[in-house]
């Protein structure tokens, strides 16, 4: 008698059946599982997978059962039919098999309170949280198809570690982007356990990888390039107007897109992104006076993707053709692109070119964060980016 189990039905880039093969007698008989693995996640040598435990359980009870079974029957030394012994064991398989469908019931369970979740975050953030939100449900269930059904009791550290591995080399992210989902699957797992879905901590250790980003501003002359930059397209022309308002307010370009609070000279903004109910009170330049004088108050409106596909043809007709170069991680090896600054120009450029100017000036950090609405020094160092010429000019003269 020989007995073992193997990868069947073979499909790149998808789970395969794990089915029972079993000889006995000179016949062969191949039965069906119930349960499917990667075949990159499949040990070959042990007929067992390599990371769900759970499943590894059933596989064993599967064998010990069919096993115990055809021994009792060599053991009576009665003989038995072959469509008798196929029904026999698969009768042992469907009994067994309902483990595989518990962990079913344990992941459509998971999958309700995120549902739950989900609804509950919609009335509580923002429209740019929510999107981080539903982009980590589609990559965790692209965890599923390609690795294994999620459940509560699954959320262990090497199931964190499965979830990076996709996420970086499925996925193909750096580090900071899979940070962003995995921080969002923490957040999760932390709101269940508040509502008795389960007991599990393990998720409080998970540490995702965060690496400093090289982002962008514009110096003080780019941004007058792009303001003298004659545009025939209107709707380059709104765009330009709108991010030049963003490099003189510091504010993110959802808080444009929405009525606006001006008065006396000043933009009284509740910001979108922290939902406070206290606005921010910003200094309106004369150059951010004259643009909403333009539109009589108020601001074009344009999708975010649509703005950040204009900046870059203004930043091209401007010049902003200096080369840039920088550094990402996914994982532990380095990705290193070259690149034009125009291709990385994005309305969000403009909050950050604010900050570094303001600081190049010599305005104080709490003065700015006053207006930028930031509120940790950590959270608004990101923003301030000086190049080696404002250094220069900073440091003139201090070591005379």
């Amino acid at each position: 008698m020989k007995l073992n189990f193997y990868l069947r039905n073979h499909r790149k880039g998808k789970p395969s059946s794990v089915a029972l093969y079993l000889s006995l007698n000179n016949k062969q008989y191949i039965f069906g599982t119930g349960i499917t693995c990667m075949q990159s996640k499949w040990d070959k040598r042990k007929q067992r997978t390599r990371t769900d435990s759970k499943s590894n359980t059933v596989l064993s009870k599967i064998e010990a059962n069919v096993q115990e079974y055809l021994s009792d029957i060599a053991m009576s030394g009665k003989p038995v039919g072959i469509e008798t012994l196929k029904q026999e064991i698969k009768t042992i398989i469907n009994r067994l098999k309902g483990n595989v469908l518990l962990l079913e019931d344990e992941s459509a369970k998971f999958w309700e309170a995120w549902k739950e979740f989900v609804q509950e975050k919609e009335a509580e953030v923002t429209e740019n949280r929510m999107k981080k939100i539903r982009t980590t449900e589609k990559h965790l269930k692209g965890f599923e198809e390609i690795y294994l059904k999620l459940s509560f009791d699954r959320m262990s550290p090497e199931t964190y570690a499965l979830i990076t591995e996709y996420l970086l080399f499925h996925v193909k992210l750096v580090n900071n982007s899979a940070k962003t989902y995995i921080v969002t699957t923490k957040a999760f797992l932390t709101w269940s356990r508040k509502r008795g879905y389960h007991n599990i901590t393990s998720h409080e250790e998970w540490k995702a990888r965060e690496d400093k980003t090289d982002s962008i501003s514009l110096t003080k002359e780019e941004l007058k390039r792009i303001i003298d930059v004659e545009l025939e397209d209107e709707r380059l022309d709104r765009v330009r107007d709108l991010f030049v308002f963003l490099c003189h307010t510091g504010q993110r370009y959802g808080d444009t897109q929405k009525p606006l609070d001006i008065r006396n000279g000043f933009w009284y903004n509740i910001q979108n992104k922290t939902k406070g109910t206290r606005p921010v009170e910003i200094p309106l330049s004369p150059k951010a006076q004259e643009i909403l004088r333009k539109y009589n108050g108020k601001l074009p409106k344009i999708s975010n993707q649509k703005a950040n596909d204009y900046l870059k043809e203004i930043g091209q007709l401007a010049g902003i053709t200096d080369t840039m170069h920088t550094r990402r991680f996914r994982g532990k090896e380095p990705i290193d692109e070259t690149f034009e600054r125009w291709e990385k120009l994005s309305t969000h450029v403009g909050r950050h070119t604010f900050s570094s100017l303001a600081v190049s000036l010599g305005l104080s950090d709490e003065l700015i964060k006053s207006v930028t609405g930031h509120k940790d020094q950590r959270s608004f160092a990101t923003y301030v980016n000086m190049n080696g010429e404002q250094k220069k000019k900073a440091l003139e003269g201090v070591w005379e």
